[in-house]
Formats: structure tokens, sequence, C-alpha cells
């Protein structure tokens, strides 16, 4: 792989892991029953980790790799929640093709592009993975433009989905055959821990805990849901929708209700009374609070869950003065299809090109003083410009304009635009070098969009690359003690 390649790859740990801890199994009867219906052990820790249904990128590969080194770390079982009340196409791959296209100069060169291929027959888009039915199809191609090892990798991940053609439905499919698909990297590190044991999300519904915690929402719908709510205003980063405390069904719940079709619905109070238990399903929040308070003893997250789960933790903590969570950890990485041998500039790079050319035109001073070729500490890419910040000169003429009033007001507005005419006209050249900068990268932003991408499918990715993030995972963990 080119020597720049892995500059631009990582794992990360939040908190580090010799910090990971894991709780003693519960004793409460409906967690221990809970159990007993997921199918989970109730003689020994057990750490969760989970996702939803798909052929997953490397990000979510670190967590199963996470999962194999923590159950080994902490003597615990593992297990894998199928986030199967979700909407998808399990059977979606992205991959990398290729076009030629002509640049500016006139040359013409080629460059990558993402395409998408569905390897299962299509599904209705608005029922829930879980009860799409598992299947499998005829032999599907990439276009010809794809290269022989992506083609064999697609082959790859059409094999492991046909092998479990047989599965409750397609998330079950997808999971499966991404845990197969997996399993080399996996079998070279694993001692004593098995499979994961895969948990439907739907199956929740049906397990002690739900019936307690679906008892105190119906018994008090409204405390519920501003709760629930106010968790969600603490923690605007987490971008979570609100729910809607008022309607003529009474409040909205965090629950799906999921039809005879398999097309989920949301929750109001007033659907509590005729709809069958077992035809609801839990949303995210109400996923994880089962699964941290009675389902396993460790919860390894994504990035995406790190944000949202302190939100269920608030939830949970002021409705119903539940604390008594197993621990939570996110781990993530970056793996990158090695596709071409110099570096484009970043998406990061691109953006700021285009706005240092934007802001070198309300600030030209500081910025043609400071244009000396590629930034100091940066690469080939670079604004060309150390730091951008707004001159004495420019901050006088707009602290003059934002104290006056009336006539006064407007002939000093006209003061700081002449001055900045003059200075853009003083400064034509290196202005215009900026801009051309600029211009240069944008013609590169699709290309560095797609080999920046980390969401490539891990299958499609170099084998030595998986294998290196398995290596780094489970080096960290197992060098820390608990």
């Amino acid at each position: 792989m080119p020597a720049w390649f892995s500059s631009h790859e990582s794992v990360s740990f939040d908190p580090a892991p010799p910090e990971w801890r894991c709780r003693a199994a519960p004793t409460d009867p409906d967690l221990l029953a809970l159990r007993r219906e997921l199918g989970l052990p109730t003689d020994r820790p057990v750490v969760m980790s989970g996702h939803q249904a798909a052929i997953w990128h490397a990000g979510i590969a670190a967590k199963v790799f996470a999962l194999d080194a923590a159950s080994e770390r902490f003597s615990a079982a593992s297990a894998w929640i199928v986030v199967d009340q979700d909407l998808g196409t399990p059977g979606r791959l992205a991959y990398p093709s290729w076009k030629t296209e002509i640049g500016a100069d006139g040359a013409s060169r080629r460059a990558p592009i993402r395409r998408t291929l569905d390897l299962l027959p299509s599904a209705k888009a608005d029922v829930v993975t879980g009860r799409q039915s598992a299947l499998r199809r005829s032999a599907v191609q990439p276009d010809d433009a794809a290269t022989p090892d992506t083609r064999e990798s697609i082959g790859r991940v059409a094999g492991a989905l046909a092998a479990h053609a047989d599965a409750s439905g397609r998330a079950m499919q997808a999971t499966r055959a991404a845990l197969d698909l997996l399993g080399p990297f996996r079998r070279e590190r694993l001692l004593d821990v098995g499979a994961p044991v895969l948990v439907s999300a739907l199956a929740l519904s049906c397990t002690p805990l739900f019936v307690r915690l679906f008892g105190a929402m119906r018994d008090d719908a409204g405390a519920c849901t501003a709760t629930y709510n106010a968790a969600v205003a603490q923690h605007p980063d987490a971008r979570l929708r609100p729910l809607a405390a008022a309607t003529p069904r009474g409040p909205e719940l965090p629950l799906w209700r999921i039809d005879d079709a398999g097309r989920r619905h949301p929750v109001f109070v007033s659907d509590l009374g005729d709809t069958p238990r077992e035809n609801l399903a839990p949303r995210a929040l109400t996923m994880t609070a089962l699964l941290r308070w009675g389902a396993c003893d460790l919860f390894i997250h994504g990035l995406g869950g790190g944000r949202y789960d302190p939100v269920m933790e608030r939830w949970l903590a002021d409705w119903l003065g539940v604390r008594d969570l197993a621990p939570a950890v996110v781990v993530s990485a970056t793996r990158l299809l090695p596709m071409v041998d110099e570096p484009p500039p970043t998406p990061e790079q691109v953006a700021r090109a285009r706005w240092a050319a934007h802001h070198a035109r309300h600030d030209p001073v500081i910025a043609v003083e400071r244009e000396t070729g590629p930034a100091r500490g940066d690469d080939a890419y670079g604004t060309g410009i150390e730091t951008l910040s707004v001159s004495d000169k420019k901050c006088e003429l707009a602290d003059a304009v934002a104290r006056a009033t009336g006539p006064e007001r407007a002939a000093r507005f006209r003061a700081m635009h002449q001055w900045l005419a003059e200075q853009r006209a003083g400064r034509a050249d290196a202005l215009r070098a900026l801009d051309a900068r600029a211009a240069a990268l944008a013609e590169q932003a699709d290309l560095a969009n797609v080999v920046f991408d980390r969401t490539w499918p891990f299958p499609l990715l170099p084998a030595e690359s998986m294998r290196s993030l398995a290596d780094d995972i489970h080096t960290q963990l197992r060098a820390q003690t608990a």
C-alpha cells in the first residue's frame, strides 16, 4: 500500500482500555429471566455490542473485534444485538468502480466512483429488516469497470449471504454473513471465546423486563415522555427528535408498532389498549435501556451510540431512578481502500481552500501578506495561508460601522467597502492565485470523497488492513488488566 495511506487510518477507544470495566452478572429475577428468554447465559457476565443489519464497514467490524477481546479479558460470554426493527437494505453493497474524465488541462484520467449493487432481491422499503424474507438470488455482477479484486470480493459476499438464505429474516441473514466474512480474522485470535449469541431487537418485547418497562409507560405516559424530552434537550449533539407530548392520541412513546405487513408506526398511549405486546418493538433508546439494564454487563458502542446513549442514561435515571446500568464504551476505526498511488486533497483540505479564497476577498491584507505558498506544517494541498485572521484596519472600519447611526452609518459602510475594493485591486494577482488553488482542489473533490470514504464494506478492504485492525484492538485490550 502507498506510504501515505496508513496516516489516514485509525482506531479509537473511549474510554481508553485500562478504564474498561464489566459489572457482575445481576441477580434480579426479571433480569435473569430476560437473559434466559434471549438465550444468554446467566452464570457469567455478558459483553454485548451490535448494529443494524448490513455488510458493515471497518468501524463496525472493530466492534466485533473488541467484543471478542473484551469477552476474553473479562471471562464473559459475548452477544450481538441485531437491530432488526430498523428499516434498510441489508443486501445492498457499495463498491468502487472507475470512470474516465477530462481535467481542466484537457488531459484524461481514470477516477474512482461509488456504485451500489443489490445482492438480494428487492424488498419493500417500509418493511423492517427483521420481517424482510431471507432469500438468495441468481448471480449478480458489478459493472465492467470494477477491478478483478472487487469482483472477487463481491462474489464472496454473495456466497456468504446465500449460505444463510434459511435465516429467520433478512436482518439475521446479513448479520450472519458479515460475521462469517470476519471469521478468518477472528479465528486467528480467539481462545475460549465462541461466536456471539445473536439477539433480535424484535424479540425484546417478549421479555419480562420489557413487560416491566411497558407497564411503567402505560401507567404514567406523561412522565415517560416528559423525562425523555428533557433528556433529549440536554444533549442536542445527539440529534434525537423529541416525542410528541400532546396529541389527540395522547403522548407519543419511545416504541414502534409493527403491523402484520412488517411496517412500523409510532406508538401513542391510546394505542396500548388494542396493540398486542408482541407487535411492539423498542426504539433506539428503549432498546439500549433494556440491554444495559438487564441483558449485558458491558456494552460496546460505535460513534453513533456513544452520542445518543447518554440521553438514555439521563432519561432512565430521571424517570424510573434506574442508574445501575452496564458500563458503556465506544470503539471505532477508519480503514480505507487503496485506490490511488498519490493522495488527493482530503475533503477538509478542499473545504479549507474554498473558505480561504472566500475569506481573502473580505480581508485581503491579512490573506495576501501571509500568502507564501503551502502553509508551514501543511502539505502540498495547503491553502497557502499560515493563519487567517482579521486585520486591524478591517476591525477598525467594521467597528466604526457598528458604532455609527443614521446617515453616518451608511457613509462608514461605503468607506469600508471602498477600502476593500482598493485592497483587492492592489492584491489582485495573489487573490487570483488563491482562487486558482481553490478551483484546482475543488476539481478533485469527488476523488477525495471516494478515496477517503471510511464506509466501504470491510470485505472489499485488503486482508492485511483488516488483520492489522484486529491485531491492534486485541493487543490494546489484552495488555490491560481488569
